[in-house]
């Protein structure tokens, strides 16, 4: 019996170590969390997402290298290994807009070029990340040839990298409370509703509500931690909303032809409403936050989901924020102009 315990250990340790000696990357499994520890443990799935995203993209860069067939086949194998490489972002996409926006922006902005005004007058930076690399796989340019767009696509996802590889390492130090975690999953909803289920974030794959549906998945794994120290109600109005969302992404019939108000309303809606309660039934407050969207909106459509003290400077009185915006009475008290 010793002998054998022995073996097993002997086993798994010349495991790891070739593991480590191949360079092998693998994702960290999450800790199981109690009450008090739910946040580090969604910080941990946070980190083993990352984890699994950059194997996602050394995939894909494999893809992209020599030896491709010819004709349409030559996008099959990089179109898909691509969508899992996107599919790992967007479930943690949620925490990653909200704790490192600028490199999020890097990591899934719009491709275009943008204007750095803190490096200069005229620093301006091409267009980068997964939507420049999505147009190249899913609608090359006639103007080059695959070879080309191949080698094009894959210095891209090579410079994706380095971005995933910050991410990664900013994951790995930010603190995340609970009130900041929930903030986090009401802004990615916002953020679903916004450019995931209208295909502004996926316009060349038309993966929009597929990658929408992700983005649930990404919360549900959150929140679902919650789950045995809430009250049983809480937990299956949670639990309804978010597969009644899903379930709605999956039997859309696209982008295009979806019904984006109905799913707001009957959906989006409710999940952020079922996350309100859930925060609530545990105590947690709303973090002060100087933003535009007020924290306690359900949506951006909300009536007056943006609170006009944000475009102030700070320390500027209420009316007077009201005078610099719209001059509007009902912000600037009686006998604004």
């Amino acid at each position: 019996m010793r002998l054998s315990v022995s073996f097993r250990l002997l086993s798994s340790a010349l495991l790891a170590g070739s593991a480590a000696c191949t360079g092998e990357r693998r994702a960290t499994p999450p800790p199981s969390p109690t009450a008090s520890t739910i946040p580090d443990a969604v910080a941990a799935q946070w980190v083993a997402g990352i984890d699994s995203l950059q194997l996602a993209l050394d995939s894909l860069v494999v893809t992209l290298g020599p030896g491709a067939p010819a004709g349409d086949a030559a996008w099959v194998r990089p179109q898909a290994a691509f969508r899992a490489a996107r599919h790992a972002y967007k479930r943690g996409e949620f925490l990653s807009t909200y704790f490192a926006p600028a490199t999020t922006r890097a990591i899934n902005g719009p491709p275009l070029p943008r204007a750095v005004h803190a490096e200069g007058p005229e620093a301006v930076f091409r267009g980068e990340g997964f939507q420049v690399v999505e147009a190249l796989l899913f609608a090359p340019p006639d103007d080059l040839s695959p070879d080309s767009v191949r080698a094009v696509a894959r210095r891209a996802v090579v410079e994706l990298q380095a971005h995933v590889r910050r991410l990664r390492a900013a994951a790995a130090g930010q603190p995340i409370s609970e009130d900041h975690l929930f903030s986090a999953a009401r802004v990615g909803i916002a953020r679903l509703v916004a450019l995931g289920i209208t295909g502004l974030d996926a316009t060349a794959s038309g993966d929009g509500l597929v990658e929408s549906e992700a983005v649930l998945l990404g919360v549900h794994d959150a929140v679902r931690l919650y789950e045995p120290w809430i009250a049983r109600e809480l937990r299956d109005t949670l639990e309804t909303a978010l597969a009644d969302a899903r379930r709605a992404l999956r039997r859309a019939p696209g982008v295009a032809r979806t019904d984006r108000l109905t799913f707001i309303e009957s959906h989006a809606i409710m999940v952020v409403r079922a996350l309100a309660s859930v925060r609530d039934a545990r105590g947690v407050g709303i973090p002060e936050e100087r933003c535009r969207w007020r924290g306690a909106a359900v949506l951006q459509i909300e009536e007056e989901a943006f609170g006009p003290k944000a475009f102030a400077a700070p320390g500027t009185p209420r009316e007077a924020a009201g005078r610099v915006l719209d001059c509007s009475s009902r912000e600037s008290g009686e006998g604004a102009p």
